[in-house]
């Protein structure tokens, strides 16, 4: 047999070879080094990604807003990078009824609007590479998450039936939690503010009189002549539970304006100060 056509060396283990620690071959025939190279096996680039963090869990709220916050300013934003799906008995329906907006005040923040329905399981999901950092040509990485809303036995219904309105005064009511943090707003129509889909939980409430109608808080301005909007205190806790639902009639001038602030609330203010 050619000894060329072998791939295996053998070596006697006697003492005079056990002494060294190199072999040296000699190819009589260059056929071989002509034609067969050794390489070490190809590596991949490394695609590197910037993260992208979701505010968004498992089983959300029939009103939850997801929000996504890039780990870096991206250039420019790609909606039709975006998928939202629901699913429909084993299978995925493609949907186009939502919107996405930028962060007022974070530009590296976007915020997810659908229309969800209740106990319905959805998938959001984004394109890999459809934004990019402006820092650096690095781009994201490929994005799915499932998820289901609650359903409607677990939110409390809260009917407000408000005394003591002007005829031609604009009002909305906030639903605050116990650490004085708004969690729900409805505007004040024909005199009822109906609040749906209230978690089950001890709120309280506040009425603003919206002047301008731009259903925020508008502080007074000197220069202007111009007051703070008025605000209102139901001086008491409303405790909602789940599959319930609730009607509270408030006179809002029953109470003098600086003993209408629930004392609950007022100590949460006094322990920021």
């Amino acid at each position: 047999a050619n000894s060329l056509t072998k791939d295996s060396i053998i070596v006697l283990n006697d003492s005079i070879f056990a002494k060294n620690d190199t072999i040296f071959v000699w190819l009589k025939n260059d056929t071989v080094f002509k034609h067969d190279t050794i390489l070490p096996p190809a590596k991949k680039p490394e695609v590197k990604h910037f993260k992208l963090t979701a505010k968004l869990g498992s089983d959300i709220h029939v009103y939850a807003v997801p929000t996504f916050t890039w780990e870096y300013p991206v250039a420019h934003d790609s909606i039709e990078a975006w998928h939202l799906y629901q699913k429909v008995d084993t299978t995925w329906k493609e949907l186009h009824n939502f919107d996405l907006e930028q962060d007022l005040y974070n530009p590296r923040v976007l915020h997810f609007y659908g229309d969800w329905d209740y106990e319905e399981s959805y998938k959001i999901e984004l394109d890999s590479g459809a934004y990019r950092c402006i820092y650096d040509s690095i781009t994201n990485n490929k994005f799915s998450q499932e998820f289901k809303v609650k359903a409607e036995k677990d939110y409390s219904r809260l009917t407000v039936n408000i005394i003591g309105l002007e005829a031609a005064q604009t009002a909305f009511v906030e639903v605050l939690n116990s650490n004085d943090k708004v969690i729900h707003q409805e505007p004040v129509i024909d005199g009822v503010a109906d609040c749906l889909n209230m978690p089950a939980t001890d709120v309280y409430l506040r009425l603003i009189i919206d002047t301008n109608d731009d259903f925020l808080w508008t502080t007074g301005a000197y220069e202007e002549k111009r007051q703070p909007e008025q605000v209102f205190y139901l001086n008491k806790k409303l405790t909602l539970k789940a599959n319930w639902e609730i009607q509270e009639t408030w006179n809002i001038r029953e109470l003098p304006f600086e003993n209408q602030k629930p004392k609950e609330l007022i100590k949460k203010e006094d322990k920021k100060r």
